[in-house]
C-alpha cells in the first residue's frame, strides 16, 4: 500500500456568508485561521482511492461534480466508487449550500467561492493523484474520550466517545499521514462569531500535525447529536483553545498503535426506499410557542436553538401534507480488515453505534458527513420522545431512520 498527501488553501478571495447558523445575517467580517481542503490518495494494488476533508459545513452534491468534472477535464477519471468527499462540518466556513431556511446565505459570490474551492480542491487530488506515494503499513488507535463531550441533549445519554486515529508509517516507522475521525460537532463558536474558522478540528488538528509531525486528515464520525455544550464555559475562541487543548492531551496520554490490514479494497452501494407521511398541520402552533419563548429566553445555547427551531416552523407551517417517497443511500468500505460506512448526513450516535456493533470487522467506524450530506439529521425513534435539535428540524418521522439504519447492517 501507497500513500500520497496532498492540502491546498481554499480560503474565500473576499467575504462570503458563513454556513452553519441561521442567525447569522450578514457575511464574514475577518479569517481567523485559513480554510484547506486535505487530500489522502490510497494506492492499494495499483488500484488509487481518494479521500478528501474540507472546512466547510458539508460536501454537497454540487461540489462532488464540480471536483469530478474538474478532474475530468484534466483528463483524471475517477470513479466516484473511488472517492470519499467529506468536511469537518465547522459552522464557520464560508456557506456551500442554501437549501431553506438557509437560501439567503447563498448567493452570487458564495456560488462564485465554491466553484473556486472545488477547483482548487480538484488540482490537489489531479496533482496527489500523481505522485508516486510512498510505501506504507497502517496502524490504528481507538481512544474513549472523557469528560469533554456528550449526547447534546442529555450527557448521561448513551453516545460515542470513539477517537479513531488511523497512522500510516513507512519502511523507517516514521508516520506519513494521520486519519483522524470523531463523532463531535466540529461547533465551540456560536453564531456570534463573525470570524472564518476552522473551529474545533482545525484547533485539534494543528496540534496533532505539530506533535505527530505530518499530515492529518480529519473526519467526522456519526455526530448528529453530539457536541459540547454541557462541558464549555463559552462557546468563543477562549473556550475553543481549551476544549482543543484537553481533547489533544487526553488522545496524547491514552493513544496505543494496533497493527491493522488495510491491503485490500472493496465497495458496496446501499439504498433504503423510505416511504412516510409528514402532517405540518401543528407547525403554526409550533412557531407561536417558539416566538414567545425567545422573547424571554437569556441562555445563549437556549437562544440559539429557538432561533433555528423558529426559521424551520416558519418554513414547514405553509407547507401542504404529504406523502414521501426518497431513496436514502450509504455506501460500505471494505480494506481487508477496515469497515467504513459512509453516511451522506447527520447520523444520531446511538444509531450509529448500532452499525459498528453489528460489524464483524476488526475495526468499523461510520465516517459520516460525506458524498452529498443531503441526508440531514438522522435520529433514532426514542429521540423523538423529548423536545431535541435533531427531533425539531429532522425531515423524518420516528422509526425511518431505524429502518435505514438496519438496511445498512444488513448489508454489512
Amino acid at each position: 500500500m501507497k500513500l500520497a498527501i496532498g492540502r491546498c488553501d481554499v480560503t474565500p478571495l473576499e467575504p462570503v456568508f458563513q454556513g452553519g447558523y441561521v442567525q447569522r445575517k450578514k457575511e464574514y467580517e475577518s479569517v481567523h485561521d485559513n480554510i484547506t481542503s486535505t487530500v489522502f490518495v490510497l494506492n492499494i494494488n495499483d488500484e488509487k482511492i481518494v479521500w478528501i476533508s474540507s472546512d466547510v459545513s458539508g460536501a454537497t452534491h454540487e461540489m462532488i461534480d464540480l471536483v469530478l468534472n474538474r478532474l475530468n477535464e484534466r483528463g483524471l477519471k475517477l470513479d466516484k466508487s473511488h472517492l470519499v468527499y467529506g468536511s469537518t462540518h465547522t459552522h464557520s466556513g464560508p456557506s456551500v449550500k442554501g437549501k431553506v431556511p438557509y437560501e439567503y446565505m447563498y448567493g452570487e459570490k458564495e456560488k462564485e467561492n465554491v466553484i473556486r474551492m472545488c477547483e482548487l480542491t480538484a488540482d490537489c487530488v489531479y496533482d496527489t493523484y500523481n505522485q508516486e506515494g510512498v510505501e506504507v503499513h497502517a496502524r490504528f488507535s481507538d481512544v474513549i474520550i472523557d469528560g469533554l463531550y456528550s449526547n447534546r441533549n442529555d450527557k448521561n445519554k448513551l453516545s460515542d466517545k470513539h477517537e479513531y486515529m488511523i497512522a500510516f508509517f513507512d519502511n523507517s516507522e516514521n508516520i506519513v499521514g494521520i486519519y483522524h475521525l470523531m463523532s463531535h460537532h466540529c461547533t465551540v463558536l456560536g453564531p456570534q462569531n463573525m470570524e472564518l474558522s476552522s473551529d474545533l478540528f482545525g484547533a485539534l488538528r494543528n496540534r496533532l500535525e505539530a506533535h505527530f509531525n505530518c499530515p492529518v486528515l480529519m473526519a467526522q464520525g456519526n455526530a448528529g447529536d453530539m457536541g459540547n455544550k454541557q462541558y464549555r464555559d463559552g462557546n468563543d475562541f477562549a473556550a475553543l483553545d481549551r476544549l482543543a487543548d484537553n481533547l489533544f492531551a487526553q488522545i496524547k496520554n491514552k493513544y496505543r498503535w494496533q497493527d491493522i490490514n488495510m491491503d485490500g479494497f472493496e465497495h458496496k452501494s446501499v439504498n433504503y426506499h423510505a416511504s412516510y407521511h409528514l402532517d405540518y398541520s401543528n407547525y403554526k402552533e409550533k412557531y407561536e410557542e417558539f416566538t414567545r419563548r425567545l422573547e424571554t429566553a437569556t441562555n445563549v445555547d437556549e437562544i440559539k436553538l429557538l432561533t433555528g427551531w423558529q426559521s424551520t416552523a416558519k418554513v414547514r407551517m405553509n407547507m401542504p401534507p404529504q406523502d414521501v417517497e426518497v431513496d436514502m443511500p450509504a455506501e460500505i468500505i471494505t480494506m481487508n480488515e477496515l469497515e467504513i460506512v459512509l453516511v451522506p448526513g447527520e447520523l444520531g450516535s446511538i444509531l450509529g453505534l448500532r452499525i459498528k456493533e453489528a460489524s464483524k470487522a476488526k475495526l468499523c467506524f461510520v465516517w459520516a458527513y460525506v458524498n452529498g450530506s443531503d441526508l440531514g439529521y438522522m435520529i433514532e425513534k426514542e429521540a423523538f420522545q423529548t423536545e431535541s435539535q435533531e427531533s425539531q428540524v429532522t425531515n423524518y418521522p420516528a422509526g425511518v431512520c431505524d429502518e435505514y439504519v438496519e438496511e445498512i447492517i444488513r448489508s454489512l
